[in-house]
């Protein structure tokens, strides 16, 4: 009995044994199966995918085999994926508006990092700057601009500040802002001169607009004053002096005028004009001047065309002509003043020739006649009505009509005014 059961307690270790083995053996060839196929099949095809997404190809399509859990996998990773390609379109699309943006602004805009070295910068102001440095106290040449920043640093907060480089003679406003989240600096820098140039051009112009309108207004005042109590002999001459500073300051309010309208119209509007209408207009214009001063006004024309008409802007050349004719009157000692007008018609242009026998211009005064005001010395003493505005009005016109003037004056012998206008 005992022999019997010893056999299968035998046999039945045997199985156990022979089953452990198997089980084992069973195992080892699942695990070398999975290892060589069903892994390397995964990892095949987890590559495809990754080599998809990192190719940035948002429609072609990739064979991943039936395994519906992959399947599904990749159906999300590929989800993502088109979201994140619509994310970076739309991100390319706004930092392309904003380079333009920041391309378009006449300031010089420029971003930090904490070392201060160049991450972003615009192609304004470059003369400020080296081109081969990188960190703005090398990249910067003025070290106006630099204490400006080292300021902002050392007080740790935004400043804004408007500096005066002597060396380019030009005015600055430097603007410095710390991005606290990013440790980093946004410097910007504006041009301020031509602003500066303005607000100084307009005291002036207010400066000299109230020199000229209380001159004559003391004038008037005092000689009414004087006029209740003078005796007879002399009322006609106070009368007269009266009436020249009125004519003064008529002609300063009229040139106020024109340069009102040519500041605030540019436009050129091209009509027919024949020469009888441009010389009629013009003498009955400044027949007061004519008149008094006992001149002489004659027009030439010379045309392509016999009886054709002229093909131009009718106000803006006549305002032109009679300041200039006006000036030629003005401006002239002589006992028989003269001015010609000859217009002269070329294929492309108008050539406009105004000849006086007036005082005329000193050489080194020729470039200074079309500055607002500008009057020459002998004609400030002469008490006569010019407010020195005509010309500056005349050099505008010409300006916006594209066109072109020369002066050709000896002093004592007159002045002649040359003046190309393109047809």
């Amino acid at each position: 009995m005992n022999g019997i059961e010893h056999t299968i307690k035998d046999e039945i270790r045997q199985i156990f044994i022979y089953e452990v083995l198997f089980f084992l053996f069973l195992n080892f060839i699942i695990y070398f199966f999975y290892k060589n196929f069903l892994k390397a099949d995964l990892y095949k095809k987890l590559n495809r995918i990754k080599a998809f997404l990192e190719s940035g190809k948002d429609k072609k399509e990739i064979y991943l085999g039936d395994d519906q859990w992959i399947l599904q996998f990749w159906r999300v990773v590929k989800a993502w994926q088109q979201e994140n390609l619509s994310n970076i379109s739309k991100l390319d699309k706004e930092k392309e508006i904003l380079t333009k943006i920041i391309s378009a602004v006449d300031s010089a805009i420029i971003l930090l990092d904490k070392d201060f070295n160049f991450t972003v910068k615009n192609n304004n102001l470059l003369y400020l700057f080296e081109r081969s440095k990188y960190n703005c106290i090398q990249g910067i040449k003025y070290i106006e601009i630099i204490e400006v920043i080292r300021e902002a640093q050392l007080k740790n907060k935004d400043i804004k500040k408007e500096i005066y480089i002597q060396d380019l003679k030009k005015y600055f406003l430097i603007t410095v802002k710390k991005l606290d989240s990013r440790e980093e600096y946004l410097l910007s820098i504006k041009d301020m001169t031509p602003a500066r140039e303005i607000v100084e051009v307009q005291r002036k112009f207010i400066s000299n607009v109230s020199h000229e309108l209380k001159t004559p207004l003391t004038n008037i005042k005092g000689y009414l004053i004087a006029l209740k109590d003078a005796p007879d002999s002399v009322k006609e001459n106070f009368i007269n002096i009266i009436e020249r500073n009125i004519d003064k300051m008529e002609n300063i309010i009229v040139d106020f005028l024109n340069i009102s309208k040519m500041e605030s119209l540019n436009i050129i509007n091209i009509s027919q004009v024949s020469e009888e209408k441009l010389s009629t207009f013009l003498k009955e214009s400044v027949q007061g001047i004519i008149k008094k001063k006992n001149g002489f006004l004659e027009f030439k024309f010379e045309l392509l065309e016999k009886d054709s008409y002229l093909q131009i802007d009718f106000e803006k050349i006549t305002m032109i002509l009679k300041n200039l004719i006006e000036n030629g009157f003005i401006y002239n000692h002589s006992e028989n003043p003269k001015v010609t007008v000859n217009i002269y018609e070329m294929r492309k242009t108008y050539k406009i020739i105004v000849q006086d026998n007036g005082i005329g211009i000193e050489k080194n005064k020729i470039d200074k006649i079309f500055e607002r005001f500008y009057r020459v010395d002998k004609a400030r003493t002469s008490n006569v009505a010019g407010t020195g505005l005509g010309l500056s009005i005349v050099k505008e016109i010409i300006k916006n009509y594209e066109g072109e003037i020369k002066v050709l004056s000896e002093e004592g012998k007159g002045s002649t005014f040359i003046i190309s206008i393109p047809k």
